[in-house]
This record gives C-alpha cells, structure tokens and sequence, in this order.
C-alpha cells in the first residue's frame, strides 16, 4: 500500500493473472505493510491471485533490494528472470510467455 510503483503495477499484474490462469501463478509479496493496509490495497485493485505476507524470510532469501520487484520462476523453481524495479507491459507478457513455453 506505501510503494507507489507498486500501486501503479497492480491493475497490469491483475490482468495478466487473469489471462495467464491455469497457465501461470502469480503470488503476491506484502513487504513492510501491515494487515490490514495489506488487505485493503487488494481490495482496492481487485487483486484476487494469491497474496502472502513476508515475515523476513522472503526478502532476504531473494534478496531483495527495494519495492516493487518480479520474479519470475518455472515449475521447477529456477528463477528465469528477476527484474528490479517496475515493470513494463510488454516486458511481463513477453517473460510470462517465456514462462508458458518453459512449462508446455
């Protein structure tokens, strides 16, 4: 709810959930926010993918520099590609196809 790019990313990865599902997860990272600022910021946006609240182990295990930041990661775990920073349509729709064909 405090990122502001993250609150300028979040209709973009709304709808890509919705026409990549069944295909691709999306899971949400909350960093440093509280509950309920949490849950109303996915109310707010329509967020209806999954949505987890780091307790300090996310972030550091993925090192994570700053908010907002994607990981994309195959089935298998592997981290295909991590970008720091927003993120542009074409760039998610590009990696998430990447991800399908990965997985196909």
């Amino acid at each position: 709810s405090w990122c502001e790019p993250c609150r300028d990313e979040a209709s973009l990865f709304r709808r890509a959930a919705q026409q990549y599902r069944g295909l691709v997860s999306f899971v949400g990272v909350d960093v440093k926010d509280s509950r309920s600022d949490a849950i109303a910021f996915a109310r707010r946006h329509g967020l209806d993918y999954t949505l987890v609240r780091d307790s300090g182990v996310v972030a550091p295990r993925y090192g994570l520099t700053g908010q907002p930041e994607t990981f994309f990661i195959d089935s298998s775990g592997v981290i295909v590609e991590h970008i720091p920073g927003p993120v542009f349509e074409d760039d998610l729709y590009a990696l998430l196809d990447v991800l399908v064909a990965r997985d196909a």
